[in-house]
């Protein structure tokens, strides 16, 4: 369980970290709740294809579960 966490936790850093250049440039809308990290990524990475935001962040909810989807547009 810590070392999922753990792993997670860098995931989660990394990809806002990616995001943080682009965040500084866009404005960020809350997209919702996934079950899982995967789902949150996948629902990123269809929206950014389908050119409906620019880039995404992660947060975990830590006391409710599931990962909060914050997405940016220029």
């Amino acid at each position: 369980m810590l070392k999922k966490l753990a792993i997670f936790g860098a995931f989660a850093v990394t990809s806002m970290t990616a995001v943080t250049p682009l965040a500084s440039a866009a404005t960020s809308y809350y997209a919702g709740v996934y079950p899982s990290t995967s789902a949150a990524v996948k629902a990123c990475n269809d929206g950014i294809s389908q050119g409906r935001w620019d880039g995404c962040s992660y947060k975990i909810r830590a006391n409710r579960g599931g990962v909060e989807l914050w997405v940016y547009i220029r």
